[in-house]
């Protein structure tokens, strides 16, 4: 099969097939395997008529759900590159450490191709030298600055810190989330901007209807198993000594976790839960293609 746009045809490629088809449902095998049969096909065609070839198979196959996903999926990218859509994609994904946020993060960057990103954690970083270098020191700074300093978790009140944090975060997220909107992708047509890390709740950036809020949560005794397991892989095994404040810390993540699943239940946001990576991918996918295929519709006029 050949892909044309405008005067230009290029062969298809089966991973423009099957990575979509991965995101929504179908295992590695039987997605490679449908788009080898699609890549095989002796057509030549435009990107609506793929995504109308592809999706209309999936329905043939009793695979609705499948099939509206990657609607919404390879609409939203043909108008990506047709121009019909002004602004990425933006992906906020917020929630307490160790629910899976990094993983999540390099599934969709495989399975959708997003190469823009921005972490709040480097935020914070920036923010924080911004900081020293206005007031030199910490000890100088206001109280309501210092707040940037304090460890999250260890807190006595960690969500009420968490939002002190956001507030000072705000403005740096949001100048380069539209860095990428407004002056990379009228350039570069990139469709996909992530946004992650702790600090990437609900009221983090202006909502805006390009702009997916989620946040993510599993179940609290996992959380902490997972939470103790990556302290002892990443800082050593757990003794008397250390014992204590490692527990807390993991006491701190459910604490934050509780106080973003309030922030997303007043705010109307999307709340993701999953205790495995695959749960957690299938569960964001359902809202992506939604999201997706809204942002298509709305910009195309249908």
């Amino acid at each position: 099969m050949n892909l044309t746009s405008g005067s230009v045809s290029l062969p298809l490629e089966d991973w423009q097939i099957s990575r979509p088809l991965m995101l929504f449902g179908l295992g590695a095998g039987e997605a490679e395997a449908r788009a080898r049969r699609i890549q095989q096909l002796d057509l030549t065609c435009g990107p609506d008529a793929l995504t109308d070839l592809v999706c209309r198979s999936l329905m043939e196959d009793g695979l609705a759900e499948v099939a509206d996903g990657v609607r919404g999926l390879l609409a939203f990218r043909n108008a990506v590159a047709g121009g019909a859509v002004d602004r990425p994609c933006v992906i906020v994904v917020g929630g307490a450490s160790g629910v899976g946020k990094d993983s999540l993060a390099a599934d969709l960057a495989y399975l959708i191709g997003i190469d823009r990103s921005v972490s709040t954690d480097s935020a914070r970083d920036s923010v924080r030298r911004q900081l020293l270098q206005e007031y030199g020191a910490v000890g100088s700074m206001p109280a309501e600055k210092r707040v940037l300093f304090s460890p999250t978790y260890r807190a006595e009140d960690p969500g009420a810190l968490l939002s002190q944090q956001v507030g000072l975060l705000s403005a740096e997220v949001e100048r380069e989330v539209s860095y990428y909107e407004s002056v990379e992708f009228p350039k570069y047509r990139h469709p996909f901007v992530l946004v992650q890390g702790v600090h990437a709740v609900p009221g983090l950036l202006a909502p805006m209807r390009n702009r997916l809020q989620l946040v993510l949560t599993i179940d609290e005794e996992l959380l902490v198993k997972r939470y103790r397991f990556r302290a002892e892989f990443e800082q050593g095994a757990e003794t008397a000594e250390n014992e204590g404040l490692r527990r807390g810390d993991a006491r701190g993540a459910c604490a934050i976790q509780r106080h973003l699943t309030r922030l997303a239940e007043r705010s109307g946001t999307r709340i993701v839960n999953g205790d495995s990576r695959a749960e957690m991918l299938g569960a964001t996918a359902g809202h992506l293609g939604a999201h997706l295929g809204r942002m298509a519709g709305s910009e195309t006029g249908r």
